[in-house]
């Protein structure tokens, strides 16, 4: 891989427990807003068997849902 294509990843990496249990529900909720939220960060798989998300998009689709509930309020 070049120097060029590799992005520097600020904040980490969640595997699916821990970004289900960061964003605040459970499993079956966070597959079912990978598949169905368009808006929610899609995974990333680092090998067979390795499926991460980074914490970033976590905070900004979080962020992003929180402000849209404020404009609704």
């Amino acid at each position: 891989m070049s120097m060029k294509s590799m992005a520097i990843v600020r904040g980490g990496t969640k595997r699916p427990a821990s970004a289900a249990e960061y964003i605040g529900v459970g499993m079956t909720k966070l597959w079912d807003l990978v598949k169905n939220d368009p808006d929610f960060p899609t995974p990333f798989k680092l090998g067979e068997r390795t499926t991460l998300f980074y914490t970033t998009e976590l905070d900004e689709y979080l962020a992003s849902k929180a402000n849209a509930q404020r404009k609704v309020a």
